[in-house]
């Protein structure tokens, strides 16, 4: 009976471990947040404080492995953002590893803003800097991009 019972009492504890293991493992990442509609002054933490640009997001100090963008519906473009000009060719998004980054968010202005669905909430990374872009095959002022 004693033996059953440290028995019984090791798996618990073994059990408890790891589902404490992976709590922490969950909270130790952090969701951060970017809509297009956003004011410039967010700083990513909510939807109500949403980055405005997607640089942002990713030149974010904060921002590490296992951390996770939630990017609403809207145009995205690399030339955007602090410290970046604007219509700078050389820039791009530069994702970094370990981080998951998501779009086809509601946003700002929804009643639920994370509601996901990305054939209606359609998130776009454009290289288009100008938008001025022609339509396929053509692909007119492209000289931008």
């Amino acid at each position: 009976m004693k033996v059953r019972f440290s028995v019984i009492l090791f798996v618990v504890l073994v059990g408890l471990f790891f589902v404490i293991g992976e709590t922490e493992s969950v909270s130790d990442s952090t969701l951060w947040y970017v809509d297009d509609n956003a004011p410039l002054s967010g700083n990513g933490t909510s939807w109500n404080d949403a980055f405005k640009h997607l640089q942002d997001a990713l030149n974010n100090p904060f921002l590490t492995s296992g951390d996770e963008i939630h990017v609403a519906q809207g145009t995205y473009k690399p030339d955007q953002g602090n410290n970046i000009n604007p219509g700078n060719r050389k820039v791009s998004f530069k994702l970094i590893n370990g981080v998951t980054m998501k779009g086809g968010y509601a946003g700002i202005g929804a009643p639920d803003p994370d509601i996901r669905n990305i054939a209606t909430y359609q998130t776009i990374l454009s290289g288009d800097l100008n938008g001025n872009d022609g339509n396929p095959p053509d692909f007119a002022n492209y000289g931008d991009n």
